[in-house]
């Protein structure tokens, strides 16, 4: 079971997780640069790349417009506040 504590953040992970979703909602770098309001797609990219990750600002918008959460993007599954209660 995971613990609320046990996160780590994997910014390659993170950058490979949003290429996927990227090519999965059949949008391009471009596309997502361009929805973002970026004069280039380069940030894209080194989040893709693992250079970085996105501010939080960023985050939220890059997740509304893939249509997930910000904790899919972060870690890789949805966060069930009601599974951790009852295991307390």
């Amino acid at each position: 079971m995971r613990s609320y504590f046990d996160v780590v953040i994997d910014q390659e992970e993170i950058g490979t997780r949003i290429k996927s979703l990227i090519a999965e909602k059949g949008f391009t770098v471009k596309k997502v640069a361009e929805a973002l309001d970026f004069e280039s797609p380069m940030a894209v990219y080194k989040w893709i790349w693992g250079k970085c990750l996105p501010d939080i600002s960023n985050l939220i918008r890059l997740a509304l417009l893939l249509q997930v959460s910000v904790e899919y993007i972060l870690l890789g599954h949805e966060v069930n506040f009601e599974d951790e209660k009852t295991a307390a």
